[in-house]
């Protein structure tokens, strides 16, 4: 059973981890010259997407191996477990990715480019889907699915697993082969999400621990910390970055870099916690997944139309907000007029 705070705290976090994911798909840096790297469009670009945004993946990862403990203790069969995973993960994967594809086909023949063939399409689907937030579904498709058959075992020990796992993610040492073009498991959902169960085993610990962090004192004491640290590792190394392969900055960089993701979950937990019983936040909690599956492509190509008078560099600005509206009306209309499709593409959500 989820105490009821844990699930709408989780659930706001979700939303605001939704939102930073998008902004960071739009993010206009790479467009900022070298030369203005210390003006303050750059660093409210890299406060957001470089340091923000990146509590967002492991924090998904968190919840999702929480909620997977959930579900083994409730249902005591990790069959039945999988069969939802398969209807919550693995369906709107396939559905989301093969409209990104074929959105994809349309616009590559209406600009007189050669279409792939049908084997390529097919790996374009399940292995290496055309929008690059999929690797994450495909990553928790692997835990909660193809490992299935071990995972009540790995419970017993998701402890320890997720001891040594922080250890590999702290250093950036991705053990895991490479297929179909990411990672078979990136070790940062490979930790997080085996840190969630062995929180999940103590919900009391991990209730007390976000009430003590979300005092506005201590919230306050943590958020100066994380700016001091972000802000730190901005001037360190600017554009600092750990997308396969580590971008520079030494082992100063990287250890900031992994300090503020830290710390920036607990403030997210924190600032959730808070924001628990706004009832915004909790409505738009449905259409969160929605964001998530469709907010890049093919999305993307009409957003930049629309915006390209202005200057490349502060495109973030626009596209973000953008892309976040037009999804939720996008995900609204969807649940109003097409409810049986909604709930089969965003897998009961």
């Amino acid at each position: 059973m989820v105490d009821k705070d844990v699930s709408t705290t989780f659930r706001v976090a979700g939303v605001l981890a939704t939102f930073l994911i998008v902004a960071i798909h739009y993010n206009s840096m790479y467009h900022i010259d070298v030369t203005e790297y210390g003006s303050l469009n750059f660093n409210i670009q890299q406060f957001i997407t470089n340091a923000l945004g990146r509590v967002s993946v492991p924090f998904f990862a968190l919840s999702s191996g929480f909620f997977y403990y959930i579900g083994i203790q409730r249902y005591n069969q990790v069959s039945i477990l999988a069969k939802k995973r398969i209807k919550s993960l693995l369906i709107p994967y396939t559905i989301g990715a093969l409209l990104i594809l074929t959105g994809d086909i349309v616009f590559a023949v209406y600009r007189g480019e050669a279409v792939s063939t049908v084997i390529m399409p097919v790996s374009r689907i399940f292995l290496h889907p055309e929008s690059v937030q999929y690797w994450f579904l495909r990553d928790l498709i692997v835990l909660g699915i193809l490992l299935a058959p071990l995972q009540k075992y790995l419970m017993h020990i998701s402890t320890f697993i997720a001891a040594i796992s922080a250890v590999l993610w702290g250093l950036e040492y991705q053990p895991f082969p490479i297929v179909g073009g990411w990672y078979l498991m990136n070790i940062e959902v490979f930790f997080f999400f085996y840190l969630g169960t062995a929180l999940a085993k103590r919900q009391p610990l991990l209730i007390a621990g976000v009430k003590l962090l979300s005092d506005k004192n201590t919230l306050f004491f943590t958020v100066v910390i994380f700016l001091s640290i972000v802000f730190l590792r901005i001037y360190q190394h600017p554009t600092f970055g750990v997308w396969y392969g580590i971008s520079g900055g030494g082992s100063l960089a990287l250890l900031l870099y992994k300090a503020g993701i830290i710390i920036g979950l607990i403030i997210l937990l924190a600032t959730s916690y808070h924001l628990r019983n706004s009832r915004i936040l909790i409505y738009l909690a449905q259409f969160s997944f929605f964001i998530f599956l469709f907010h890049l492509k093919p999305l993307s190509y009409f957003i930049l139309k629309a915006y390209s008078f202005i200057d490349d560099q502060f495109l973030f600005y626009f596209t973000t907000p953008t892309a976040i509206l037009v999804t939720i009306i996008s995900a609204y209309l969807l649940k109003t007029y097409l409810p049986r499709f909604a709930d089969v593409l965003l897998g009961g959500r």
